[in-house]
C-alpha cells in the first residue's frame, strides 16, 4: 500500500473452497501487507478463517494473519499520529481521532492463527490498535520491535472449544499479546476473557512482555483478565502478565484478575 492511505469496511474470509496444504512450507494467507508505507488507517475491516483445522503446527508457522505490517506506521481504528505513551497516565489516543463513523468500529479478527503482526526499525513509527474484537484467534497481536504502541478498548475473547487443530485437539496455548523488545507501550482498558468449555488443558498467557529498549515510559492499566475454570485445577498454566527481560519503566497498575 502507498503511504497515508485508508484501509475501511472490506471483509477478508478464508473458506475451505481455498487451497490448504500441510507439510513444509506451511499455507500461508495474510489480509492486508505492509511495507515501509507510512500513515496507514484502518477501520471496519473483518479477518476470519473458517478453514477448518487452522495451523497444523498448532501455533507454530501461522497459517493466517489478519493484518502484517513490517516499518509501518500502521493506526487501527484509531490516529496513531495522536498516540504518545509519554503522557503518563492519560490514555494516548483521543476518542474522536477519526471523524469517519466507519473507521471508528475498529476491525474485528475472527479464528485466525494470528490477528497482528506488527516490527519496525524506525524509531519514528508508530502501531495503535484501539476498539477492535479478537475472538478465537490463538495470538491476538505479536510486535517484534516497536518504539511506540498503543493497545486500548479492544476484546479478546478465546473458547477452548472454538475449533480443533489437525491433531484433533484444542490448540495447546494461546496468547492475547506477545511483545518481543519495545520502548513506549500503553496496554490499557482492555478486556482479556478465556473459557474453558470441556477441551482438553493447555496454556496460557495474556500478555507476554520482553525486555526494554530503553527507559520511555510504559504501562499497563486498567485491563481486566477473566478465566472461567477455577486456578487451583491441575495441568494449566495460566497466566496474566508475563514479564521476560529488563522493565523497569514498566507501571503495572489498576487491573482486575478473576477466575470462577
Amino acid at each position: 500500500f502507498p503511504s497515508h492511505d485508508i484501509i475501511m469496511s472490506c471483509d477478508f474470509i478464508w473458506d475451505n473452497d481455498m487451497p490448504n496444504f500441510s507439510g513444509s512450507p506451511f499455507t500461508d494467507y495474510k489480509g492486508i501487507f505492509l511495507y515501509n508505507s507510512k500513515g496507514i488507517n484502518i477501520g471496519g475491516c473483518t479477518f476470519t478463517d473458517n478453514i477448518s483445522g487452522n495451523s497444523i503446527s498448532n501455533g507454530n508457522g501461522f497459517t493466517s494473519c489478519g493484518i502484517y505490517a513490517w516499518n509501518t506506521t500502521v493506526n487501527i481504528s484509531k490516529d496513531g499520529d495522536r498516540c504518545g505513551i509519554a503522557n503518563g497516565d492519560n490514555d494516548p489516543c483521543p476518542d474522536n481521532s477519526f471523524s469517519n463513523p466507519a473507521l471508528s468500529r475498529g476491525c474485528s479478527f475472527n479464528k485466525l492463527d494470528l490477528g497482528v503482526y506488527y516490527t519496525t526499525s524506525d524509531k519514528n513509527d508508530k502501531f495503535a490498535i484501539r476498539s477492535s474484537t479478537f475472538t478465537d484467534t490463538k495470538q491476538g497481536v505479536e510486535v517484534g520491535t516497536t518504539y511506540n504502541f498503543a493497545f486500548g478498548y479492544n476484546t479478546y475473547n478465546f473458547n477452548t472449544n472454538a475449533y480443533s487443530n489437525y491433531y484433533g485437539g484444542g490448540v495447546w496455548f494461546t496468547d492475547a499479546i506477545v511483545i518481543h523488545s519495545y520502548n513506549g507501550v500503553g496496554i490499557y482498558n482492555n478486556s482479556f476473557n478465556y473459557t474453558h468449555s470441556g477441551e482438553n488443558q493447555h496454556y496460557i498467557k495474556f500478555i507476554e512482555m520482553g525486555a526494554l529498549i530503553n527507559h520511555g515510559l510504559s504501562y499497563i492499566k486498567k485491563n481486566t483478565f477473566y478465566n472461567d475454570i477455577p486456578l487451583t485445577a491441575c495441568g494449566r498454566n495460566d497466566i496474566g502478565i508475563y514479564i521476560d527481560g529488563n522493565n523497569q519503566a514498566l507501571n503495572i497498575k489498576c487491573n482486575t484478575f478473576a477466575s470462577a
